[in-house]
Protein backbone atom coordinates (compact mmCIF):
# COMPACT_ATOMS: atom_id res chain seq x y z
CA UNK A 1 0.00 0.00 0.00
CA UNK A 2 1.12 3.00 -1.17
CA UNK A 3 0.36 6.40 0.55
CA UNK A 4 0.93 10.16 -0.98
CA UNK A 5 3.64 11.99 -0.24
CA UNK A 6 3.53 14.62 2.29
CA UNK A 7 3.47 18.56 1.16
CA UNK A 8 4.48 21.32 2.44
CA UNK A 9 2.51 24.43 2.29
CA UNK A 10 3.12 27.65 3.45
CA UNK A 11 0.25 29.56 5.28
CA UNK A 12 0.67 33.54 5.89
CA UNK A 13 -1.76 36.68 6.33
CA UNK A 14 0.05 39.90 4.55
CA UNK A 15 -2.61 41.76 6.60
CA UNK A 16 -4.11 41.54 10.16
CA UNK A 17 -6.41 38.37 10.02
CA UNK A 18 -8.37 38.82 13.30
CA UNK A 19 -10.97 36.26 11.94
CA UNK A 20 -7.58 34.37 12.06
CA UNK A 21 -8.27 32.66 8.31
CA UNK A 22 -4.80 31.57 8.44
CA UNK A 23 -4.62 29.54 11.57
CA UNK A 24 -8.33 27.75 10.47
CA UNK A 25 -6.64 27.12 6.72
CA UNK A 26 -3.44 25.83 8.64
CA UNK A 27 -5.48 23.13 10.62
CA UNK A 28 -7.46 22.17 7.51
CA UNK A 29 -4.51 21.66 5.75
CA UNK A 30 -2.76 19.38 8.87
CA UNK A 31 -6.52 17.54 9.19
CA UNK A 32 -5.25 16.60 5.08
CA UNK A 33 -2.35 15.07 5.92
CA UNK A 34 -0.18 18.41 4.81
CA UNK A 35 2.77 19.61 6.60
CA UNK A 36 2.13 23.18 7.35
CA UNK A 37 4.77 26.39 8.21
CA UNK A 38 2.03 29.04 9.58
CA UNK A 39 3.91 32.03 9.06
CA UNK A 40 1.55 34.26 11.31
CA UNK A 41 0.03 37.87 10.00
CA UNK A 42 1.63 41.37 8.53
CA UNK A 43 4.10 39.59 6.26
CA UNK A 44 5.12 40.97 3.02
CA UNK A 45 4.35 39.39 -0.05
CA UNK A 46 8.77 38.99 -0.30
CA UNK A 47 8.60 37.74 3.18
CA UNK A 48 6.39 35.20 2.45
CA UNK A 49 7.63 33.75 -0.83
CA UNK A 50 11.44 33.76 0.50
CA UNK A 51 10.19 31.88 2.86
CA UNK A 52 8.40 29.19 0.62
CA UNK A 53 11.66 28.75 -0.94
CA UNK A 54 13.21 28.42 2.29
CA UNK A 55 10.65 25.44 3.37
CA UNK A 56 10.73 24.15 0.27
CA UNK A 57 7.11 24.31 -0.14
CA UNK A 58 5.28 22.74 -3.09
CA UNK A 59 1.97 25.87 -2.17
CA UNK A 60 1.81 29.02 -0.55
CA UNK A 61 -1.68 30.00 0.90
CA UNK A 62 -1.68 33.94 1.82
CA UNK A 63 -4.52 36.75 1.68
CA UNK A 64 -6.64 36.68 -1.16
CA UNK A 65 -5.15 40.52 -1.95
CA UNK A 66 -1.88 39.52 -1.97
CA UNK A 67 -1.95 36.23 -4.55
CA UNK A 68 -0.83 38.39 -7.56
CA UNK A 69 1.88 40.09 -5.36
CA UNK A 70 3.17 36.41 -4.04
CA UNK A 71 3.41 34.93 -7.37
CA UNK A 72 5.59 38.26 -8.69
CA UNK A 73 7.57 37.59 -5.99
CA UNK A 74 8.02 33.98 -6.51
CA UNK A 75 8.68 34.51 -10.31
CA UNK A 76 11.34 37.30 -9.56
CA UNK A 77 13.45 34.35 -7.78
CA UNK A 78 12.90 32.12 -10.55
CA UNK A 79 10.45 29.70 -9.05
CA UNK A 80 7.74 28.21 -10.96
CA UNK A 81 6.85 25.39 -9.75
CA UNK A 82 5.40 26.89 -5.84
CA UNK A 83 1.66 27.03 -6.67
CA UNK A 84 -0.11 30.48 -4.75
CA UNK A 85 -3.69 30.34 -3.70
CA UNK A 86 -6.04 32.25 -1.40
CA UNK A 87 -6.84 31.45 2.30
CA UNK A 88 -10.71 32.53 0.78
CA UNK A 89 -12.91 33.57 3.44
Amino acid sequence: MSSSPVTRVVVAATTPDPEQRAVRVSRDLLASGHEVVYLGEALTPLQVARSAVAEDAVQVVVSDEAVGAVRRELDALGIDDVEVAPLGG
